[in-house]
Parts: C-alpha cells; structure tokens; sequence
C-alpha cells in the first residue's frame, strides 16, 4: 500500500546465522527495514510488509530527520537481536523511539521497548501503516478469464496494537508445536491428541503435514490426505513452529 507522504524504507538484506522457524517454514535470511519491521518475503515484494514482517513497531519512521537515528545489529549463533535507536516519526518529530526485536533457532520471538515516548494507539495511520506483531502469507494462482494470476492470501496475522506498550515492555512470542514440520504420518495426524490443539493432515504423495491453513498450502490444495497411517512408518520428535503463545509484562530498563 503506497502513501503520498510516506517516508521510504530504507533497508538490509541480511544471512541469518541460523534457519529462523516462521510459521512452519525456515527463513534463511530477513530483510531489516527502517520503518521498524522485519520483512520476512522476498526482497522484490517489499510492498507486501504488512502481510510478511515480524513488526516490533511498524510505523513512518524517517531516519534523515536526526543524525542519531540508527539501525543496529547484533549478530549471535543462537540469536539475532536487531535495534532501532533514537527513531522519529515523520508526523511526532521530536519524540525519540528506541526498541528491539530478538530471533531464536526455536522459533521465538521477542519485542523490547526501551523508549516509548507516546501510546502506540495515538500514532496517527494515515500516511504509513502503524502494526505491532507478526504475519504470514502465501502465493496462489489463479486463473480468471483464462489468464493466470499470483494472488496472495494473508493466513496469519496477530496484532499487538491495543497492548498496553510502554517504555520498559518486553513483549514475548513463545513458539509452540504445529503442522508443517512434521515428517511422518504418525507425529502429523497424532499431533491433535498429543497437544489438544487444532488437526494436522498428512499428505502422502507429497510427504508434507499441513493445518490447511499454512505457507505449504498452496502446494497441496489438490493432495489426497491420509486419515489412517502405516504403520510401518517412523515417528519422529520434531517439534515445528506455528502458532505462538505471548504476553506481555514490564520492567525498569
């Protein structure tokens, strides 16, 4: 979504150290942008950063507005913590954010809040989208009037606007088990009664568990799924990244 006012994201292509779990796929490397996002997508479809970004505080932060703005990384085997320090707001100028964000090889995600100088609900949205969580899409096509067409289908999007944010806050995004992970027929179809979540299907010609509503779902819209499983096949203990428990609490920092 394009805004006449909008300031333009400047932003990194970066190798993760790791394979990040992101709703049941691994991300080999993220895109860091100014605008106080990660954008998860490829690079060639930044305009999509609503849809795939892990979003501490998306908002239209302009870095040439102070010379102390600054984009900083922090680069560990196990973790991967990027901070955006002294960040204006094109519509606030004067007031100064500085918050963070950290990956895990678990999949968890946390959100640090050091300098919150206003409410978060009060950033005006006008100009440049305000969003606070995680999203996840798929591609799809779709054929109309004979032509074949990308759509996009956003599946996931977990909002954190209305958290009562304020300086001090850590926000934290526990990764817990789902579908798509799973290599087996059993640890799919078993995943059910083992967590007393939501149903796994499995996909045997392709080998591929799924929720039915995933990054994976697109390439087995058509597969025939399995209610019974060999029992000749292994189990296995992997434990895949979908869904997220969070919660917030505060601290002097």
């Amino acid at each position: 979504m394009a805004f006449e006012d909008a300031y333009r994201d400047f932003s990194l292509q970066m190798k993760l150290p790791f394979e990040f779990p992101f709703y049941g796929h691994q991300l080999a490397d993220i895109t860091i942008c100014t605008g106080g996002y990660v954008f998860t997508g490829a690079t060639s479809q930044l305009w999509l950063a609503q849809d795939q970004s892990i979003s501490p505080l998306m908002a239209n932060f302009d870095v040439s507005l102070d010379d102390s703005s600054s984009v900083v990384l922090y680069e560990e085997s196990t973790q991967v913590t990027i901070v955006w320090e002294k960040m204006q707001i094109r519509e606030k100028k004067g007031l100064k954010f500085t918050f963070a964000v950290t990956l895990y090889t678990n999949g968890d995600i946390y959100f640090a809040y050091k300098d919150i100088p206003i409410k978060i609900q009060t950033i005006e949205d006008k100009n440049y989208s305000v969003f606070v969580g995680i999203a996840d899409s798929y591609f799809f096509n779709k054929m109309t009037y004979y032509v074949r067409r990308k759509s996009i289908h956003n599946y996931s999007r977990i909002p954190f606007n209305a958290y009562h944010i304020q300086s001090g806050s850590v926000l934290q995004l526990i990764a817990l088990p789902s579908c798509p992970v799973y290599n087996t027929c059993e640890a799919c179809t078993g995943h059910e009664a083992q967590y007393g979540s939501f149903k796994c299907m499995w996909c045997e010609p392709l080998r591929k568990c799924t929720s039915g509503a995933d990054y994976f779902r697109p390439y087995m819209a058509d597969c025939p799924f399995t209610k019974t499983c060999n029992a000749t096949a292994e189990d296995n203990d992997t434990m895949p990244h979908l869904t997220f428990f969070h919660r917030v609490f505060n601290f002097a920092m």
